[in-house]
């Protein structure tokens, strides 16, 4: 029947996944609570302008837009929750001592979907730690997760460390400034051949990608004159005793 067609990237989630599937987000938020993360509920659409400006760049692109008819602002339903959640932890909940621990679960919409991946409407659940910049807060994020997907069954989790500051940190070595910026994109797309060309002595960093423990012991080669090493100890202290598949690519920025 016509009407019971729904619009592409849209469906229904029947029985017995729609139990499965809220076992599942229950798991993970509890799992997070015990750990002191408490719940919030930022609403599915917020002035297009606000939103805009924490989601950063081209992040309303991927926004259902449309205008209020109380206000005659133009909304976006949300693509993605965390920026709300900075939000209304730099507002709301600005007086609260910190660090502030948030969870949260709920739908968000984009506009469009990959034709790998089609699904326009999802559930996203998750936590912040937010106010705390130290190797321990990253440990205890990550451990959370690793932690709330293993307790609800997930099974083969990996977690993919980045450092998105590489490029900026190493910006004073022999590279001129004005190429600083040429690298980072060479890195970007992991151009080999384009960085071979530029600065070869960078070239190492594209290697460094894999496992975790190969691609830590291949970065302090790299790193000869120490500038990265608080980062790299820091990565080995977060990723000490994670009980998940570690890797590291230390040029992804995204």
């Amino acid at each position: 029947m016509s009407d019971a067609l729904l619009p592409a990237g849209f469906r229904d989630r029947l029985p017995p996944y729609a139990d499965a599937a809220a076992r599942f987000e229950a798991t993970v938020l509890g799992v997070a609570h015990s750990y002191g993360y408490e719940r919030v509920d930022p609403p599915l659409a917020e002035f297009e302008d606000a939103l805009a400006r924490r989601l950063g760049g081209d992040g309303t692109r991927a926004a259902v837009r449309f205008v209020d008819p109380a206000s005659g602002r133009t909304l976006a339903i949300r693509p993605d929750i965390t920026a709300q959640i900075g939000r209304i932890a730099a507002t709301r909940m600005a007086a609260n001592p910190r660090p502030v621990r948030l969870s949260y679960a709920g739908p968000v919409l984009r506009l469009g979907a990959a034709a790998l991946d089609p699904a326009r409407e999802r559930r996203q659940v998750g936590c912040e730690l937010i106010g705390r910049d130290s190797v321990a807060a990253a440990r205890e994020i990550v451990g959370v997760a690793v932690a709330a997907l293993a307790a609800a069954g997930v099974s083969g989790v990996s977690v993919d460390f980045t450092l998105p500051d590489l490029v900026d940190t190493l910006a004073g070595g022999p590279l001129p400034t004005d190429r600083v910026a040429e690298l980072r994109a060479l890195l970007d797309a992991k151009d080999a051949g384009g960085v071979a060309a530029l600065a070869p002595e960078y070239l190492p960093l594209i290697e460094a990608a894999g496992p975790f423990d190969a691609a830590l012991s291949r970065l302090r080669a790299f790193d000869r004159d120490g500038t990265l090493a608080s980062r790299l100890d820091g990565l080995a202290a977060i990723a000490d005793g994670l009980d998940a598949r570690l890797t590291l690519d230390p040029t992804e920025r995204h």
